[in-house]
């Protein structure tokens, strides 16, 4: 039995965990009231035997008082009656006591009691009081691997729902291989199979089999990742899995290698035409390159392309998209005048096709070449966006040109939901670059006034390095979604001034005077933007200032990454607010918001409070999908 919370299936649980004892008749007509939903009897019934000093009476009422939704919930009350019976020793009050104080409901959390309590529930014979021990022990010192086998546990709880079959052991399977447990990763494969899968999920499971033979690949383990591909009962399916473990031993055993670039080939013989081949074939080359092996990618790229055959009037979509793909891998291996070549042929059936050989160039190291092949490309929504790529991989000295040609393609866009989205980005690009005198500049070019904002918070949030950069857009924004004049932190208006006038675009500050969705997200933003400054006392203005009491905490949320992240200690008052939201029956999404806290705190680096505040939550769906986060969090640090 784990008591993973709170809620009816918990509630029901921990009735049914004091009535295995030899409950009195009294005892057990007041549980069979509170089945058939006449709770007022069942208290009724319960406090008799209560206030004579029986144990479990004295658990039950407790158990109901702090359990309650609506006027019956009187957790001061509920405590009272649990602790005569945690004094007389009762094996469940104590876990429910200990349970209490580790989630801090109704109660200052204090995982010392709760510690205390689980161990006597222990002595007393509980089997949960000693898991939940030795997941006291995890939470005390959280590494990655603990905290997913408490996230495995919950898969068997009760409370546990799972909207889309396989989603969650599919996303721990990803954790288990990120930790380098195969085996564990096996078994939950092996699990996931016998469930009715969406295709979605299906598709998953393809993905998460390869990436299980990969990291048996790697472990030397060859001969059990062959047998994991043979899972795909299709032959086509295997394709790419074959790639994908060809890269990962390519540098420790060649003859290997090969052997599974043919049986990718002979795989991909299987399909019924050739541009079915070749595609498989190309992607089957992303997968080399992705793998660290270009000249295997070569090869079967080049075979891709020489498969492909001369299109048809029935099938030259088909074929472009196919070559796009093959332009895409081939400039992953930095082999630009191909990628050229079969970018040209797609004719601008494939806008992005362009897009997608500026990265790959990009990734290979190329970017000179990326960079001289922007004036090819026709369309000038993609041009800009191929010229944002480089730019934001560019060094100091490609920068101008590439900034000279930025200047005229934005000039000449037609103003549009489009062009708003593009300029919004080269905002951030342009300051990273530390243009942000243009960048400014073409903020008042954004039509849309809430673009316009999260344009300038986002080219704020890039500006690491650039303390009066960062003051001067942050003030700006103040100046213009709350009216804050800069001199209230003591800075010169002249600086905060043309940000806030770009912005206003010719309205009166405050920009958004109306309250309502996009005036709370403008607060949101100004308020993580000063929090990143730490203005901290006007960050709190600007939350307060969020109509919705949901925005208001993420409002909240939002200050603690920003000031937590630039190592600002002044978030308190703001976790206190957020814990306030999320206390019981102060917020319908308790647990979600408690998740979210979690994972924000984690952001900024303090573990120990994202962990305390997991603890919290009392949902096991909730919990589980807030330690995965948490785990691929520590995963990706540790790694």
């Amino acid at each position: 039995m784990k008591l993973q919370g709170l809620g009816s299936a918990a509630l029901a649980g921990m009735l049914a965990l004091g009535a295995a004892s030899a409950a009195r008749a009294d005892v057990e007509e007041a549980l069979a009231a509170l089945r058939a939903g006449d709770a007022e009897a069942a208290r009724t019934l319960l406090e008799v035997e209560a206030e004579g000093g029986d144990a479990l009476a004295q658990y039950h009422l407790g158990t109901l008082l702090v359990s309650a939704v609506g006027p019956m919930r009187d957790v001061p009350a509920g405590l009272t009656w649990l602790e005569q019976a945690v004094e007389q020793d009762h094996g469940p009050a104590l876990l429910l006591f200990g349970r209490l104080h580790e989630m801090g409901l109704g109660v200052p959390q204090d995982f010392e009691v709760a510690r205390q309590s689980y161990a006597a529930a222990a002595e007393a014979g509980l089997p949960a009081a000693e898991e939940l021990l030795a997941w006291d022990e995890c939470w005390s010192a959280p590494t990655a691997s603990c905290l997913l086998r408490i996230a495995e546990a919950q898969l068997g709880s009760e409370g546990f729902r799972d909207p889309i079959p396989g989603r969650v052991p599919l996303t721990m399977v990803g954790s288990n291989l990120a930790l380098d447990d195969a085996d564990r990763a096996l078994e939950l494969l092996s699990a996931v199979q016998d469930l009715p899968l969406s295709f979605e999920q299906t598709e998953r499971l393809a993905e998460a089999l390869a990436e299980t033979a990969v990291v048996l690949g790697d472990a030397d383990r060859l001969d059990e990742a062959r047998s994991v591909l043979d899972a795909f009962g299709d032959p086509s399916a295997r394709i790419i899995p074959y790639a994908r473990l060809a890269a990962t031993v390519a540098n420790r055993d060649a003859d290997a290698a090969q052997a599974l670039i043919g049986d990718a080939t002979d795989a991909a013989g299987t399909l019924p035409n050739d541009i079915g081949r070749a595609d498989a074939l190309a992607q089957a080359g992303a997968a080399l390159t992705a793998g660290g092996a270009p000249d295997l990618a070569r090869d079967m790229l080049t075979a891709a392309a020489d498969t492909l055959p001369d299109p048809t009037v029935l099938t030259l979509s088909t074929v472009n998209r196919v070559r796009a793909a093959l332009a895409g891998g081939f400039a992953q291996i930095g082999d630009a005048e191909t990628a050229a070549t079969l970018a040209d042929a797609v004719d601008g059936s494939v806008p992005a096709v362009w897009r997608s050989v500026v990265a790959g160039l990009i990734d290979a190291g190329a970017a000179d070449a990326a960079r001289d092949l922007i004036a090819d490309i026709p369309r000038d929504a993609v041009r800009i966006n191929a010229a944002l790529d480089v730019l934001a991989a560019a060094d100091a000295d490609a920068a101008p040109a590439l900034i000279d040609r930025l200047r005229s393609d934005l000039a000449g866009l037609t103003p549009s939901q489009q062009h708003d989205r593009l300029t919004a980005r080269a905002v951030a690009v342009l300051a990273a670059q530390g243009q942000v005198e243009f960048a400014i500049e073409s903020v008042g070019r954004i039509d849309g006034a809430l673009t316009r904002v999260q344009a300038v918070e986002a080219a704020q949030a890039v500006l690491t390095d650039d303390t009066d950069g960062q003051r001067d857009l942050a003030l700006g924004l103040a100046l213009a979604v709350i009216g804050l004049e800069p001199t209230t932190l003591d800075a010169p208006t002249d600086a905060a001034q043309p940000i806030a006038t770009a912005l206003l675009a010719g309205a009166e500050a405050p920009l958004f005077a109306d309250e309502g969705p996009l005036r709370d997200e403008a607060l949101r933003l100004a308020a993580r933007g000063l929090a990143r400054i730490g203005a901290t006392e006007a960050a709190a203005g600007a939350v307060d200032g969020i109509a919705s009491e949901e925005r208001r905490f993420y409002g909240r949320l939002a200050v603690i990454e920003a000031a937590g992240r630039s190592g600002d200690d002044a978030i308190g008052p703001f976790l206190d607010a957020a814990l306030s939201y999320a206390a019981p029956g102060a917020a319908r999404f308790r647990p979600r918001a408690l998740g979210h806290l979690a994972t924000t705190l984690a952001d900024t680096g303090d573990l120990q409070g994202a962990v305390a505040t997991a603890r919290r939550i009392d949902d096991a769906s909730v919990l589980t999908r807030t330690l995965l986060d948490l785990v691929a969090r520590l995963a990706a640090v540790t790694g």
